[in-house]
């Protein structure tokens, strides 16, 4: 089975929680229309803030070049990271935090203890062929999988 995390990050304690990300993993920040895909950022643990602060680097990485040669897309850019940075530093609240694993091993640390987390939704889904096959199964054996998981 896959897992979705879909955490409402409310405050600054929201933004310290820690999330295992596998290496299948993908991160979505809906109210951006933001994606983290699983190639960006491999396998890891940080905090909410961390992946932030991770994202916001490599998108800022090539921004100096960008503004000699495209400088248009340097500038949509720059406001993009004002929005990534608003969210990073606690200026915007709430936002959605998204992590989507078809493997199953990721994880995003809870508040409640033994009870209900009222941010945090965690959902099970029936892995698809697509899903089998970007974790590394030929397409064979990814439907073969697939459907064993369907029974």
């Amino acid at each position: 089975m896959g897992v979705k995390y879909t955490l409402t990050v409310v405050d600054m304690k929201s933004l310290n929680r820690s999330v295992v990300k596998s290496e299948f993993a993908t991160i979505c920040i809906p109210e951006l229309e933001f994606e983290m895909p699983p190639q960006t950022q491999q396998g890891s643990i940080k905090t909410v803030e961390g992946y932030l602060a991770s994202a916001i680097e490599g998108i800022d990485e090539l921004q100096e070049q960008r503004r000699i040669y495209s400088p248009e897309i340097a500038q949509k850019i720059d406001e993009f990271l004002v929005k990534l940075r608003d969210l990073q530093e606690g200026r915007r609240f709430p936002f959605t935090f998204q992590l989507t694993d078809p493997s199953g091993n990721s994880f995003i640390s809870s508040e409640a203890v033994g009870g209900n987390d009222n941010f945090l939704k965690k959902t099970d889904f029936m892995r698809t062929t697509d899903d089998f096959v970007a974790m590394g199964y030929n397409v064979d054996q990814a439907e073969l999988k697939r459907q064993e998981e369907a029974l």
